[in-house]
């Protein structure tokens, strides 16, 4: 006998692998969330980069579609959508050539390691190293 597949399971497993996967294109994110990182990686911006986040954003999305919305309530329709919205973002970075933008002091990656520094929690020395 087949089990069911439960939409509100599928969208939950689908919201962690989407968290794994931001945890590793954007170290820093994930780093003041108090997330371990893979390496030593702090920015992601190369033209690969983007590539690889589009391709993967398109992938997450066909997945997303697949979850139907109307068989979904509350909190998970929300988070539906709000996942679909992230997904077209990364998309849009690509299609937009987000790889050619200038870094514009004070917004650019070297002026932000230093809020990230600030904002982020360590609880031991390794921590800090990392």
């Amino acid at each position: 006998m087949n089990n069911p597949v439960n939409p509100s399971t599928t969208l939950g497993a689908l919201c962690k692998r989407y968290w794994d996967f931001i945890c590793f294109e954007q170290p820093l994110s994930a780093i003041f969330a108090g997330q371990k990182t893979v390496d030593d990686v702090l920015f992601r911006e190369s033209l690969k980069d983007y590539e690889r986040r589009a391709a993967s954003a398109k992938a997450f999305r066909a997945e997303l579609a697949a979850i139907p919305f109307e068989s979904l309530q509350g909190q998970d329709r929300i988070s539906h959508r709000l996942l679909d919205h992230d997904l077209k973002i990364i998309i849009q970075a690509y299609d937009a050539k987000d790889y050619l933008r200038p870094s514009l002091y004070p917004l650019g990656p070297e002026s932000m390691l230093n809020y990230w520094a600030d904002a982020s929690s360590f609880t031991c020395v390794d921590d800090a190293a990392d």
